[in-house]
């Protein structure tokens, strides 16, 4: 039985441990799109994309701006959703852990592979 409950913890520790990653690539993701805001006129989340005139303005690329826009925020939904993941992930892999007593180390200190 303990052995199979560090198994499960182990299990439990590495599903934490890829969504982590996931959560990494998701956030470099988005830095990526907001350093493309900032390169156009640091034009952000919520700038107006058009003159005083109400033409499109012609100091920055709109159409980039707009993607960048529409990606950063599926994006967020999806570090959210990640996010509630690892959360998730953490409750199982405690409860994993409080199975097998307190002899046991913990086992986010071994250094993850890469």
């Amino acid at each position: 039985m303990n052995r199979q409950t560090d198994e499960s913890a182990d299990s439990a520790r590495n599903a934490v441990l890829q969504l982590m990653k996931q959560k990494e690539a998701i956030e470099a993701e988005i830095k990526c799109f907001h350093d493309i805001l900032r390169t156009n006129g640091n034009v952000g989340m919520h700038g107006t994309l058009v003159d005083g005139e109400d033409f499109p303005r012609n100091d920055i690329d709109v159409y980039q701006v707009r993607h960048a826009r529409n990606k950063i925020i599926r994006l967020q939904n999806d570090h959210k959703a990640v996010m509630k993941e690892i959360e998730a992930g953490l409750h199982n892999f405690h409860s994993e852990v409080k199975k097998t007593g307190p002899a046991s180390t913990c086992p986010f200190d071994k250094s993850p592979s890469r």
